[in-house]
């Protein structure tokens, strides 16, 4: 199973092109700090703007110096099933998952979304984690349709649940209690993370832990230990920064506050762009009272 904590890493870029040291140094500090995976070519990497032949070259490498030491998954996710099985076919070597939402903007059908996975799935030996963020796709995997996906597509090991939604979350358990395989309940939304774990999830997909890898991989350990309390102590102590990653979409403040930590230049692609000044000022409070800047 795909469990524990997984980081949707950022891309650092510098002059306009993705600046390798800076994402090779991005990658060993998650390691060194005892994170179980990332997430490459995520929402937090800015994976829209990412050109294919970016996408291809950072994979690879990525891929060649990182597979046997973390586990990898990538993000697959395009507008049209056909862009996503060009992104299957064009890597060397293969990730240890793959990250796929439905297509967006084109808001598919129920049938539409399954059979976007089942055509994925008959295409690669690959497990494929479905993601669903339907504040970002539009289109929403109900509970059965992610039942039909599991039951037709055995290489479908997990979802990323973004929905930060309870009731959601049990619906979805309820839908796959009798799918007779293990499958992974991951949580995309950090704000809800402890009580996804405390509810039966099984990982998080996590954008703080860009910032805080250790302390949330801490957090996780606690949980497993069966020891809420303590648990919940680490994450009341960063809730605060959590909330302030969330004011603006996804990448613009945690990149932020990497480029303030010195990982990244503060560069973004448009229609990224740098937080507000309010926002700046905020950010700086909350990690000069971490005792991250």
């Amino acid at each position: 199973m795909i469990k524990g904590l997984h980081t949707a890493i950022i891309t650092p870029f510098t002059n306009g092109k993705i600046d390798y040291k800076k994402l090779e140094d991005i990658i060993s500090f998650q390691r060194n700090n005892g994170v179980d995976g990332i997430i490459l070519h995520g929402t937090t990497g800015e994976a829209p703007t990412i050109t294919h032949e970016e996408f291809v070259e950072s994979s690879n490498i990525v891929l060649e110096n990182w597979s046997q030491k973390l586990h990898i998954t990538i993000g697959i996710s395009q507008n049209s099933t056909a862009d996503v099985l060009k992104k299957q076919d064009c890597l060397k070597k293969q990730p240890h998952a793959f990250l796929v939402t439905p297509p967006s903007y084109s808001k598919p059908t129920q049938e539409g979304i399954f059979q976007h996975f089942e055509t994925l799935s008959k295409n690669t030996t690959t497990p494929i984690i479905v993601y669903n963020v339907p504040g970002r796709t539009i289109s929403d995997v109900m509970p059965n349709t992610l039942k039909r996906i599991v039951e037709n597509c055995k290489n479908v090991v997990g979802i990323k649940d973004a929905t930060g939604s309870f009731p959601r979350f049990s619906e979805e358990q309820f839908a796959l209690k009798d799918c007779g395989r293990n499958f992974s309940f991951l949580t995309g939304d950090d704000g809800t993370s402890i009580h996804f774990l405390l509810s039966g999830g099984h990982g998080i997909i996590s954008v703080v832990s860009n910032i805080l890898p250790e302390t949330v991989k801490k957090m996780v350990n606690l949980i497993e230990s069966n020891q809420k309390q303590e648990a919940f102590e680490v994450y009341f102590g960063i809730f605060n920064l959590i909330r302030l990653l969330f004011v603006e979409s996804n990448p613009i403040p945690v990149k932020y506050a990497m480029y303030k930590m010195g990982f990244c230049n503060l560069e973004y692609r448009l229609p990224m762009c740098i937080p507000s000044k309010d926002l700046m000022q905020e950010i700086d409070t909350e990690l000069k009272k971490l005792n991250l800047i």
